[in-house]
């Protein structure tokens, strides 16, 4: 017995058939590896290509003429403040007016008889005060106010009803009034802008005034000597104006103000003035002259209308 033919397998020995391999198949797994790997290669070097490659930046054109940067603008000039502008300030002044009042009966008057008096024209002294506060910049609002009173005598032409109180004709009638008034003022700088270093101002005024006034009549020497007429009005108004100043130096100045408003056919309220200053130190002695108009309302059962106007001193303390 041959050791070779006992070792060899049952195909050896004839018992299996031999197994012989396919070729169609292990071309198709060779093709398949073969396009698997040339896939992969393709796909890395693909990737490498992409982050190798360097960015293209597009070409830029030709710059366009450059715009020349503009010119800086001028320093404004310093905003120069004079005498009495951005301080605190109080004083007081006498006014001489002359003035002749006249007194008369409205539209809702229950007595046909005349009412119609003249105050005789004399010379009073009024007093006055003046407040002013800087209000920002070259601005200032200003409270003014004076107060007047005085007498005088007329003899009665006719029949009078004076405050519903009846007078006869020929009555020797002792007569008193008074005038008080209240204004505060904002006054504006409107011009120039920029104030720089100039030494004029125009300023628009924005005021509202009070006014009360009263009167007082009676007849001492008649027959009746304790039959008095009295009674008082008020006026409450808006009131505007402009005002102008020029500093002449760095001590003096001259002012003018105008003011006033009126309700057609109802009261109406008048101001104007015209100041020379001079500041030495901390005070200001101030003189001029001052022109006031008042009027309350005709509809009403009586009124009192009348101009004032005459010189004025005064002296004016600044705090800063």
């Amino acid at each position: 017995m041959r050791t070779g033919a006992f070792f060899a397998g049952p195909a050896t020995r004839g018992l299996l058939p031999a197994a012989r391999p396919s070729s169609k198949h292990e071309a198709y797994v060779k093709r398949i590896s073969s396009g698997f790997l040339c896939l992969v290669l393709l796909l890395v070097s693909g990737v490498r290509g992409r982050a190798q490659q360097p960015q293209v930046t597009p070409p830029q054109g030709p710059e366009g003429p450059q715009r020349p940067a503009p010119p800086p603008l001028p320093p404004q000039p310093p905003d120069v403040k004079l005498q009495d502008e951005g301080k605190i300030s109080i004083g007081p002044y006498a006014w001489f007016p002359s003035w002749q009042p006249i007194f008369d009966k409205g539209k809702k008057t229950g007595s046909d008889q005349p009412s119609r008096v003249d105050f005789q024209r004399k010379m009073k002294l009024a007093r006055g005060l003046v407040l002013s506060v800087p209000a920002g910049g070259h601005n200032a609002i200003r409270v003014s106010f004076f107060d007047n009173k005085a007498a005088g005598n007329v003899t009665a032409s006719t029949a009078l009803n004076l405050w519903s109180s009846g007078f006869n004709a020929g009555d020797y009638l002792a007569t008193h009034y008074n005038l008080r008034n209240v204004k505060v003022s904002y006054e504006y700088l409107t011009w120039p802008y920029p104030v720089g270093s100039r030494r004029f101002r125009l300023k628009t005024l924005w005021q509202v005034q009070y006014v009360h006034i009263g009167s007082t009549f009676n007849a001492p020497l008649s027959d009746n000597p304790l039959n008095i007429g009295a009674g008082t009005k008020t006026v409450i108004l808006p009131t505007l104006g402009i005002g102008i100043t020029h500093y002449a130096s760095d001590h003096f100045r001259i002012e003018a103000n105008a003011s006033g408003f009126t309700i057609p056919h109802h009261s109406a309220l008048g101001d104007v003035d015209g100041t020379a200053a001079y500041k030495f130190g901390r005070l200001e002695l101030r003189g001029g002259v001052r022109g006031f108009y008042f009027k309350t309302s005709p509809q009403s059962d009586f009124y009192l209308r009348g101009r004032l106007i005459g010189g004025f001193v005064g002296l004016r303390l600044y705090w800063n």
